[in-house]
């Protein structure tokens, strides 16, 4: 089973994986910011329920903050997130969130549509954003708002 979360900021898609991730017996995949003196310094990847690794930064924000997306980290460390998730004996998986940056990480995304298709309940937050991957998954799943 798929369930896919989306809608706008601040509505509290991150707050229901995060109720489920402390309710339930989850693995998982997250990204989240990191920052540096309150000041935004990119993105990163972890696996759920381990701490953060400014190694594994998926995107640093340039000096105009936008970011630059590192996808040698999707492709390395997220498609060992995802294999670790299909392995993991945990029958449920939360991702928060699948969005642009990994777009172009097409190792990743394969290694995302497995874990997709791997026959456990996969509750994942959609970036409201489009993308061809991202428009493949709403085309093939129900989103929920």
């Amino acid at each position: 089973m798929i369930i896919l979360i989306s809608g706008d900021k601040n509505i509290g898609k991150t707050t229901i994986i995060n109720k489920l991730s402390q309710t339930f017996e989850c693995t998982g995949i997250i990204t989240e910011e990191f920052f540096c003196k309150n000041e935004r310094k990119g993105f990163l990847i972890r696996q759920l329920n381990e701490k953060p690794d400014e190694n594994n930064a998926i995107a640093i924000m340039d000096e105009n903050f936008k970011p630059i997306i590192n996808s040698e980290i999707f492709n390395k460390v997220g498609s060992q997130m995802c294999l670790k998730c299909i392995n993991d004996n945990k029958k449920i998986v939360l991702i928060d969130e699948i969005g642009v940056f990994e777009s172009n990480s097409f190792l990743f995304l394969e290694h995302l549509q497995k874990l997709m298709e791997c026959g456990k309940i996969v509750i994942a937050v959609l970036k409201n954003r489009d993308s061809d991957f991202l428009s493949k998954l709403r085309q093939k799943y129900p989103v929920h708002f």
